[in-house]
């Protein structure tokens, strides 16, 4: 009879929180490898490069908490040097999203696990059994006595990365909440202005980070997730790995080309030039929800020839989005195309520039895209049908007095239509039970006039 293994548990305590997450097997036998450039003052050109296989799987919490479901990744080093020079490497990482998350703005009592987020953040938690504390604000420890702890080691995580290593001090793990990946549409007629609202978390999270002197360094679709809580809901980054601080200047980068600003791919490393490679990302983070992503990848990043690209032209991208968003007898979208093509100049260098201010912008100038018809948009007019037109421009008068982005415009006309239909409802009911009222007054009047009459 097989001993049945005791769970993996690992206890996370923050403030004002905690969890206990049952870490389940990897399901699949593949590993890849993943290099991080560490700063290391001891060496000649000042990086130490490692090398980790990294595995990933799921874990569970189980007690009730915020969050049901988290991701794991499990990274296994090829010496305990590297080890402990990439557990500080993640470490100054995860503090780093956590001090960025706890500048955005939201409820004083908010707990550092509940978003908004810059970034979602990630908890570091060492396989020797000992305990991490992130600068005072999360403590991490697995729930495993120490000889379950090494018996687990010896005999399951070198099952896991194919490996007869026994030594728990060469993993490592990174847990932090599971997210929703996105469905990106492919092509968009009409821009999808619903979701912008859904950017200003992400861009204030984009703008903490900066101010804290780190960069994200990989803003791309696939980086980008939605989160949706009790509170709030909207989209949030992932996957740090690459994130980097900007003193002292990272010698490399960890990138998607694809994706990156254009200096950023000439070789220019900056502290402006990055901050500017996450905004530029960023902006094309927007443009795929706005636009669709297939559309952003065939139009705008497809190498026009010598390296060059219409991302890297703002009037190329202004012509893009001209052809791309035709205007119609109610909508021109020249406003909105003219905040959206801001990021897609040298501008975004500017230290003061905001991802968050430039949302705002968005917002605004959809806004600005609604022209009210001035011609008839009815046929000839009954005295009924007068009426509903009254109706109706008092519902679209109050709908475009309202600020805010569309998604709220729309509600407010549907809640006032509904709001209008009860009041007319209950008129006529009234109006109805006044005139059933008459007609019974008038029955019993004229039984009365015939009973008394013959009576006479």
């Amino acid at each position: 009879m097989t001993l049945q293994e005791p769970d993996l548990v690992v206890r996370l305590k923050g403030s004002g929180w905690h969890a206990e997450l049952v870490v389940d097997p990897p399901v699949s036998a593949e590993s890849r490898t993943v290099q991080f450039n560490v700063p290391d003052p001891g060496s000649p050109d000042g990086v130490r490069l490692i090398s980790t296989g990294v595995r990933y799987t799921e874990a569970h919490s189980r007690q009730a908490s915020h969050w049901q479901r988290w991701h794991v990744k499990i990274y296994r080093c090829a010496d305990r040097t590297d080890t402990e020079a990439l557990r500080y490497y993640l470490r100054q990482q995860a503090s780093d999203v956590q001090g960025a998350n706890a500048d955005l703005p939201g409820e004083e009592d908010r707990a550092p696990i509940e978003p908004p987020w810059a970034v979602v953040p990630v908890h570091i938690v060492n396989t020797d059994g000992s305990t991490e504390i992130l600068d005072g604000t999360v403590q991490t420890e697995l729930e495993l006595a120490p000889e379950d702890l090494l018996r687990q080691v010896r005999g399951v995580y070198p099952s896991w990365f194919g490996d007869d290593v026994p030594s728990p001090d060469l993993y490592l793990l990174a847990v932090s909440p599971w997210m929703k990946q996105l469905n990106w549409a492919p092509f968009l007629a009409r821009p999808a202005v619903q979701q912008l609202s859904d950017f200003i978390g992400m861009g204030s999270g984009l703008d903490a980070l900066h101010r804290r002197g780190m960069v994200h360094c990989d803003i791309k679709p696939d980086n980008v997730c939605r989160y949706s809580t009790a509170n709030s809901s909207g989209f949030v980054l992932i996957d740090i790995d690459a994130a980097t601080r900007l003193n002292p200047p990272p010698a490399q980068l960890r990138l998607t080309p694809v994706w990156a600003y254009g200096r950023v791919r000439h070789g220019q490393r900056s502290a402006q030039v990055l901050r500017a490679h996450d905004r530029f990302g960023f902006a094309l983070v927007v443009l795929c929800t706005l636009a669709g992503r297939e559309w952003v990848e065939k139009t705008l990043l497809t190498d026009l020839g010598g390296g060059r690209r219409a991302a890297d032209e703002r009037d190329e991208v202004r012509s893009a989005l001209r052809r791309r968003w035709q205007n119609t007898a109610e909508l021109r979208w020249d406003p909105l195309i003219e905040a959206a093509v801001e990021p897609f100049g040298r501008e975004i260098e500017h230290p003061d520039w905001s991802a968050l201010q430039w949302v705002n912008r968005l917002i605004d100038a959809e806004r600005a895209c609604v022209v009210r018809r001035t011609g008839p948009i009815e046929p000839p007019r009954t005295q009924r049908s007068e009426a509903m037109r009254r109706e109706l421009d008092g519902i679209r008068h109050s709908a475009l007095a309202l600020p805010g982005p569309l998604p709220a415009r729309v509600r407010h006309g549907y809640e006032t239509v509904r709001r209008r239909a009860w009041e007319l409802a209950v008129l006529r009911a009234l109006l109805a039970g006044v005139a059933c009222g008459a007609a019974v007054f008038g029955v019993v009047l004229v039984l009365v006039v015939i009973v008394f009459g013959m009576g006479g």
